[in-house]
C-alpha cells in the first residue's frame, strides 16, 4: 500500500511538473509595440504584434486595449506552430529511348504534409546544355496541405545517353536532386553499301556535332522526317 501511496504521489508530482512546463506567459509569446500613446482627434496608429513560435505549440490569448476615461477592448490574439514537412517525387526522371529532338513532358510533385506554406525554386545551373530540360514553373509557393505539380520537359538535344541534374530548393532544407535520365536516338539506315570517307569527315563530323550541342535540333525540320521510326538491323 505505501508503495502504491508513492508511486501516486509521484505521479501526480510529474503531472503537475508537466502542466506548468507547457505553460507560457502570454508576455513570453506576444509582444505589442507600441503598449501605449496618445492619439489627438483624428489621429490613428498602427499597432505591431510579434508572435514567437515555439515548435508545436498553439497559443490563444487576449490583448486588453484600455482607454483613459474610456471603455477597454479585448483584441482576441492566436498563434500556432508546426514543423515543415513534405514529399517531393520521383527522384530519377527516366524517360527511355526518344527521338534526340522530341520532348517528353514528365512531372515532379511537391506535397506539403505540415500546416505552415513554404517557397521553393528549381536550379537548373546543373545541367550540361541549357536546351535539356525546361521547368514549369520555376519557383513559386506550396501551402499547407496542398500539392505543386512541377513540369519538366526533356529533350536529349543529341543521340546520345542521357545524364542530368536538377536541384530542388524547398524552404530552408538543403537541395534535392531530381535525376534526368535517357537515350536520345535518331533515324538511321543501315544499307550493305561501302561508304567513302575523305579527310574532310572527321573535320565535317566534329563541326556538326559542336553546332547540335551548342544550338540543339534544328526546330524547322520538317514534321514528316520526324515521325518515321525504323529499328536499328541486327549486327
Amino acid at each position: 500500500v505505501a508503495r502504491s501511496e508513492r508511486a501516486a504521489r509521484r505521479a501526480r508530482r510529474r503531472a503537475t511538473e508537466t502542466a506548468h512546463s507547457s505553460y507560457m506567459a502570454p508576455e513570453e509569446v506576444f509582444d505589442v509595440r507600441p503598449i501605449r500613446g496618445v492619439l489627438q482627434p483624428g489621429e490613428s496608429e498602427v499597432v505591431e504584434l510579434s508572435y514567437f513560435a515555439k515548435t508545436g505549440s498553439e497559443v490563444r490569448a487576449f490583448a486588453v486595449c484600455e482607454v483613459h476615461g474610456g471603455p477597454s477592448y479585448d483584441v482576441a490574439v492566436a498563434g500556432e506552430a508546426r514543423p515543415l514537412a513534405f514529399e517531393l517525387g520521383p527522384r530519377v526522371v527516366d524517360v527511355g529511348r526518344t527521338q534526340f529532338d522530341r520532348a517528353v513532358d514528365t512531372f515532379v510533385v511537391i506535397e506539403n504534409k505540415g500546416k505552415v506554406g513554404f517557397d521553393f525554386k528549381v536550379n537548373l545551373e546543373r545541367l550540361t546544355r541549357p536546351t535539356v530540360a525546361v521547368v514549369e514553373p520555376t519557383c513559386g509557393r506550396v501551402e499547407g496541405g496542398e500539392k505543386v505539380t512541377v513540369t519538366v520537359r526533356v529533350r536529349p538535344g543529341a543521340p546520345e545517353a542521357l545524364d542530368e541534374v536538377i536541384e530542388f530548393f524547398c524552404a530552408h532544407f538543403e537541395p534535392i536532386e531530381v535525376v534526368l535520365r535517357g537515350e536520345g536516338t535518331y533515324h538511321a539506315l543501315g544499307l550493305s553499301l561501302p561508304r567513302v570517307e575523305d579527310g574532310d569527315t572527321a573535320e565535317l563530323l566534329a563541326r556538326a556535332e559542336a553546332k547540335l550541342r551548342r544550338d540543339g535540333p534544328d526546330p524547322d525540320l520538317p514534321e514528316r522526317f520526324r515521325d518515321a521510326w525504323v529499328e536499328a538491323p541486327d549486327a
